[in-house]
Parts: C-alpha cells; structure tokens; sequence
C-alpha cells in the first residue's frame, strides 16, 4: 500500500466518519450568547 492510497483511504474513512456525526447531532441551535448580542446591537443604534 503506497502512502497515497493509505491517505485516501484515511479521509475517506474520516469523511464517512464526520458525516454520519453531522446526521445524528442535527443542526445547531441559536448560540448562547444570541440575547446579550441582541442588547448590545439594540443599545449601539440607540446612541
């Protein structure tokens, strides 16, 4: 096995890997921080 195809073999495996995760978690929620984000968005128009 050449160390190109090992390589391959290894972001396949990982591709694989990362899209059965992506699958099982879902899409993300609104981040934590998205209310205090808000505030200071809201209070820096307001000045």
């Amino acid at each position: 096995m050449t160390n190109m195809s090992r390589l391959q073999e290894d972001v396949a495996a990982l591709t694989i890997r990362l899209e059965g995760e992506r699958e099982r978690s879902g899409p993300p929620g609104f981040p934590a921080g998205r209310r205090a984000l808000h505030d200071l968005v809201v209070r820096t128009r307001l000045r």
